[in-house]
């Protein structure tokens, strides 16, 4: 048995050798593949609540132009059956040509009427003489008659924008620089007359008043003090109302039992516009709408009738079909987006297949959505056009137009740029059947 050697030197020490590990079939996730899943995510879910709530509009506009079309079919019969059952007015006293001067010659005297006022008083008398002043027809009409007729007066003002007045038994007389108003002693009628365009309109006694539930009629008759109220309250709010159409507004809640404000609400007045052309509108607090003519004509009178959308049956469907298309197509992007993280040669395919059906869609979005916005404004502003009694003009489609252009780019940004994305070298080095491992 042999034995080791204590003075013998030990061998060297062998050095470790690091491990190879093969690496082969496993590569590193470009930047632009992380890109492309992350945006196809948050795309798919933006997506899906944009179409959703597209969808949502689009059913909703198309349930407002149906319903609104019925509507406007029955406030139309209303109306009708309304002016049908109104009261005749009652009959027209004249003066004589010889009657009407005496009148004329006293009042221009007692009331300092120029030229302008003294035409329009002349109009009045002619046509309705014997409304304002009283006494019989077959009697001639004397100076002392008119002069004890008139109970009050005031003199043309010195600026002659303002009107001539007075009162007689019958009711009281506004006579201005274009036209003459008579309002009967109870408010029951109101006669306006204008020499200057040849017109005349009447307005008699308005309907009864509804009955309460004991059965008796309510009044909604006016104190002067609640009609200078609500005149006050129509001057702060509507201070582009001419004198004629205060005039009008004035007799209109003067009226035995008005149906324009609601006794001791407040505010009274709640909406006021003028139309081009000089209509004015007023929305009281009963929610009767009054328009007045430039002036002073009453054009309109009663509840405001429910505005109309005309909203096409075609333009509807295109916009509630793309939404329904575009939030599953959302769904579809959800899932590839997850599987792009992964390197496979279908991936870059079920992309193509998006973008191929998201660039019509985005298309159809943008050529049905803003046209749907414009028909619902456009009717609209007709709607009120119309019932304020002026002009009805189209709304002009130009930033419509540059809106749906501007939405289909946006919408068009994403599926282009996938494609774009889609043909680097990168991604089909990613995606080619040799990455995979």
């Amino acid at each position: 048995m042999s034995q080791v050697d204590p003075f013998m030197p030990s061998p060297a020490p062998v050095p470790a050798q690091p491990l190879v590990y093969s690496m082969v079939g496993v590569q590193r996730r470009p930047g632009i593949v992380t890109a492309i899943g992350v945006l196809c995510i948050v795309i798919a879910c933006l997506s899906g609540i944009g179409s959703l709530l597209s969808g949502i509009y689009g059913c909703l506009f198309w349930a407002m132009g149906a319903f609104s079309s019925r509507a406007s079919g029955m406030a139309v019969t209303s109306t009708t059956i309304t002016s049908v059952a109104a009261p005749a007015p009652p009959p027209v006293l004249k003066l004589s040509l010889g009657d009407a001067g005496v009148a004329v010659n006293v009042l221009q005297s007692k009331l300092s009427l120029d030229g302008a006022h003294v035409r329009e008083l002349s109009r009045l008398l002619r046509t309705h003489g014997r409304e304002v002043l009283g006494g019989d027809e077959d009697t001639p009409l004397s100076a002392a008659h008119v002069v004890d007729a008139v109970e009050w007066s005031a003199s043309q003002p010195n600026d002659r924008a303002g009107p001539a007045q007075f009162s007689t038994q019958q009711g009281s007389v506004e006579i201005y620089a274009d036209h003459a108003v008579f309002t009967s002693a109870d408010r029951s009628r109101v006669v306006h007359t204008s020499a200057v365009d040849s017109t005349e309109f009447i307005t008699g006694t308005p309907a009864a008043a509804p009955a309460n539930s004991a059965g008796a009629a309510q009044s909604t008759t006016l104190t002067p003090a609640q009609v200078g109220q609500v005149m006050q309250s129509v001057r702060q709010q509507a201070a582009a109302m001419n004198p004629a159409q205060m005039a009008s507004l004035r007799a209109e809640l003067s009226r035995p039992n008005q149906q324009l404000v609601t006794p001791g609400a407040s505010p009274s007045v709640v909406f006021f516009t003028v139309q081009r052309g000089g209509n004015a509108t007023i929305s009281f607090n009963s929610g009767t709408t009054l328009v007045l003519g430039p002036r002073g004509q009453v054009l309109s009178s009663g509840m405001m009738p429910f505005p109309k959308f005309a909203i096409t049956a075609p333009t509807a469907g295109v916009v509630i079909g793309e939404a329904i298309a575009s939030f599953a197509l959302a769904i579809y992007l959800l899932i590839v987006g997850i599987l792009a993280f992964r390197p496979g040669p279908r991936v870059p395919l079920l992309l193509r297949i998006y973008a191929a059906l998201k660039i019509p869609l985005a298309l159809l979005a943008g050529a049905g959505v803003p046209w749907m916005v414009y028909q619902l404004a456009d009717s609209a502003m007709k709607g009120t056009a119309t019932t304020g009694g002026g002009p009805t003009v189209s709304l002009p489609t130009g930033p419509f137009i540059g809106w749906g252009i501007g939405f289909a780019l946006f919408a068009l940004a994403f599926p282009v740029a996938l494609l774009i994305a889609l043909r680097t070298r990168t991604c089909k080095s990613y995606y080619s059947p040799a990455a995979v491992g």
